[in-house]
């Protein structure tokens, strides 16, 4: 999973999810993913960044509840240039 170029894409529940946040950061260390919580229904909300600063975006005001699609950033191309 580390060298590959495509995103990963999850469907996790709260209870799981902010484990899963803690493990791509450590096993995939500069990968930014965008979470989305409760997509489609009324109390929808989207975060992109960091895996560590989606959890603490989420676990703020308790939001750590509902269904989570997280999506991955995919590995970076051979010789592609990264901004940082």
């Amino acid at each position: 999973a580390a060298a590959m170029e495509m995103p990963i894409i999850i469907y996790e529940t709260a209870r799981d999810a902010e484990a899963l946040l803690g493990r791509i950061h450590e096993l995939l260390p500069g990968r930014n993913v965008l979470v989305g919580k409760e997509l489609t229904k009324i109390h929808e909300e989207i975060f992109h960044g960091p895996p560590l600063a989606a959890v603490e975006h989420f676990r703020a005001g308790g939001h750590f509840l509902g269904e989570f699609t997280i999506i991955v950033e995919g590995a970076k191309a051979p010789g592609e240039i990264v901004d940082n």
